[in-house]
């Protein structure tokens, strides 16, 4: 909501800045830094009687037992940490409405308007690009020139004066102000996703036992939130668009312009729900998925500035996202929420951040690439998480088609542990891979 102070640069021009997106991630995630900063050890003290029962040496083996001994006076929950951070950060910073336009022109000799749901879309007539007049001055200003595409008439002539298409300019203040459809997204997701986790811990510590929701209800969970981010992108004209669009990486062009209703709900699905899933076994040794999460946090933050600017897009050849780019304003919270926790949740941890935070952070990361149209790069992004996930899909399907274990144990953190590795090491050296994962992923926009 501070975003809004830009509007009283004339009383203190400082407050320009509020309008910029950079502005705000780096306020943003210094926000969310602090805010879980302090509020984590009172949280810690309230989650002390809070206990996580530890797998015994009957469910993961004598010697895996042995390493985690002492674990089971750490409190869990402490995701909580993270999503007050982050809720925080978010409403404060995220600039929660976007403004849509209507575009006019003169290509065929008469005035039409027609909605202006992305900088990129195109004049129904002619056939070229449409830009925003961002200072509504009425004048083809060189800065719009060059941050908001061509235009085919001089700048020095006033849009009323001018007889040619100007690549459908904006030509009067026709515009509304619609909710930004991907910042509301991300939220429910995020707190939906919360809301399992934290039935999930609940039975978990009421029960006293490892075994917490069980899994069809976890799932059924995912699927509800999953339609409910459905419902709201395809709902708003900011949106329905573009997410009916598929890309997968290393390609330049669009693979699917507008896919079937199904096709996308599946989709989304499977990144929401292996996502969530992939951070929750990741999230079984001290600062391992937080550390890691990170990394992807960084990654998916770029990614979502690229694809909601204009010229960013338009050199590396992707759809510009109008709105999309608020995301990173969301994605910087993240970061510093994580960095936060890591604070306290490194070894040895003073607290476990449980399902609570584990599957909202998996949801959140999923839904923000889905939405950046970077569902695909997660593969890449957060290989980390496909390591792991993977890791527990062939060690138990291996083990049911032959009776053999491919690793020592699953997910492979644990096979590391067992093979002599320090828990430390073993997190450190994921660390190190998740941000080679996440350049790599970073470099996929280019290399197309």
């Amino acid at each position: 909501m501070l975003s809004y102070l830009a509007g009283f640069e004339e009383v203190f021009g400082p407050f320009r800045l509020f309008q910029y997106i950079t502005f705000r991630a780096m306020m943003a995630g210094l926000t969310a830094l602090l805010v879980g900063y302090c509020i984590a050890p009172w949280i810690i003290k309230k989650l002390a009687g809070v206990k996580q029962p530890v797998r015994t040496s009957n469910e993961v083996g004598e010697e895996l037992a042995g390493k985690h001994n002492g674990k089971e006076n750490t409190p869990t929950m402490g995701g909580i940490i993270i999503i007050l951070a982050i809720v925080i950060s978010s409403l404060m910073w995220v600039k929660p409405f976007q403004e849509i336009g209507y575009v006019q022109h003169v290509c065929i000799g008469e005035s039409r308007s027609f909605d202006l749901s992305s900088v990129n879309s195109y004049c129904p007539d002619c056939g070229k690009k449409a830009v925003y007049d961002s200072d509504n001055d009425g004048l083809a200003d060189a800065w719009e020139h060059l941050n908001h595409g061509t235009l085919a008439h001089s700048g020095e002539k006033k849009i009323s004066e001018s007889e040619t298409c100007m690549d459908a300019y904006l030509a009067s203040r026709k515009t509304k102000m619609v909710i930004n459809a991907y910042v509301l997204t991300a939220l429910i997701v995020f707190l939906g996703l919360s809301v399992v986790g934290f039935l999930d811990d609940y039975l978990k510590v009421s029960r006293k036992n490892s075994k917490g929701l069980p899994g069809r209800y976890k799932i059924l969970g995912q699927s509800l939130v999953a339609m409910i981010a459905l419902g709201v992108l395809l709902s708003s004209e900011l949106s329905a668009e573009n997410m009916r669009e598929i890309w997968v990486p290393f390609y330049r062009h669009v693979v699917m312009e507008s896919a079937p209703l199904w096709m996308v709900g599946i989709l989304l699905f499977l990144v929401l729900v292996g996502s969530s899933n992939a951070i929750n076994l990741t999230d079984g040794l001290d600062g391992l998925a937080t550390g890691c999460t990170v990394s992807v946090a960084l990654a998916y933050g770029v990614m979502a500035y690229i694809v909601g600017n204009f010229v960013l897009s338009d050199t590396l050849l992707i759809e510009q996202v109008l709105g999309v780019g608020e995301l990173a304003v969301i994605c910087t919270s993240l970061l510093g929420a994580c960095l936060a926790f890591l604070w306290y949740n490194s070894a040895p941890a003073e607290v476990f951040m449980g399902d609570t935070g584990s599957l909202a952070l998996g949801g959140l990361v999923g839904v923000i690439a889905f939405m950046v149209q970077q569902p695909f790069t997660l593969v890449i992004v957060g290989g980390i998480f496909v390591m792991e996930a993977l890791s527990v899909i062939l060690q138990v399907g291996n083990y049911k088609l032959n009776g053999k274990r491919i690793l020592k144990m699953a997910p492979i953190h644990h096979h590391f542990e067992l093979n002599g590795w320090a828990e430390t090491k073993v997190v450190i050296r994921f660390w190190i891979l998740s941000l080679i994962f996440a350049i790599a992923g970073l470099a996929s926009l280019k290399i197309r």
